[in-house]
Parts: structure tokens; sequence; C-alpha cells
């Protein structure tokens, strides 16, 4: 079962392997993050990472739009 964290009020589940290390997002994120937690720092990539989805979204070139 999918162990769940909490990071600013929202529920996050933490199935999905994330793409990088926690030693690698400490190195990114600078030493901000240092005196997080591994499961706090795991909460923080996986907002950024939804994040970063939401605003890849709204690159898709939509397909009525696409040159083929």
């Amino acid at each position: 079962m999918p162990r769940q964290q909490t990071w600013s009020g929202q529920v996050l589940s933490a199935s999905e392997k994330p793409i990088i290390s926690v030693k690698e997002a400490r190195k990114v994120l600078g030493k901000e993050y240092n005196d997080l937690s591994d499961d706090n720092l795991l909460g923080v990539i996986m907002s950024l990472t939804k994040i970063a989805q939401f605003y890849l979204g709204f690159l898709e070139v939509p397909k009525s739009q696409q040159v083929c």
C-alpha cells in the first residue's frame, strides 16, 4: 500500500518512484533544503513535479493545430 504524506495541506501519494534521488535533489535545490527531512523533501519533489506537469500541459499543441 502506498504511503501518503501531507505537504502544504495536500495529501500526496508516494507510490510513484521519484526520478531523482534525495541526495541529488538536495544538491539541485541548495542549502535552503538541507534541514528538511527526507519525507518532506519527497513532498517538495512531488509538488514541483505536479507544478511542472501542469504548466507543460499549457505548452501542448492541440491536435487541430498540428502540422501533418
